[in-house]
């Protein structure tokens, strides 16, 4: 999986950077947590301040463009992101294998 940051805004006061990546993939598109390990390790980030907010493909396609916001602490994420997504964001046994 490659990511390439195609655009940054920095969001002083919700204390969170929204940024707009490309990826490009081999077989099924990344799961979310996934595409966080991936970013984490991009951005040199912990994964516990990332949440990805879309992922859009196109039909037999192997490219993505990835929205996310990266956090300056995970207490910011954990007071300001929706709940639902701590369903779609928390690991899955292929994750963590």
């Amino acid at each position: 999986m490659d990511i390439t940051i195609t655009n940054t805004k920095e969001n002083p006061l919700l204390n969170r950077k929204e940024i707009t990546a490309d990826m490009s993939f081999t077989g099924k598109t990344p799961s979310y947590p996934e595409v966080i390990t991936a970013l984490a390790a991009k951005l040199g980030v912990g994964k516990e301040v990332i949440a990805v907010q879309h992922v859009y493909t196109s039909f037999g396609a192997t490219k993505a463009k990835i929205m996310t916001h990266v956090y300056k602490t995970a207490e910011d994420l954990k007071a300001i992101e929706p709940k639902v997504k701590e369903k779609k964001t928390a690991p899955t046994a292929e994750a963590k294998a």
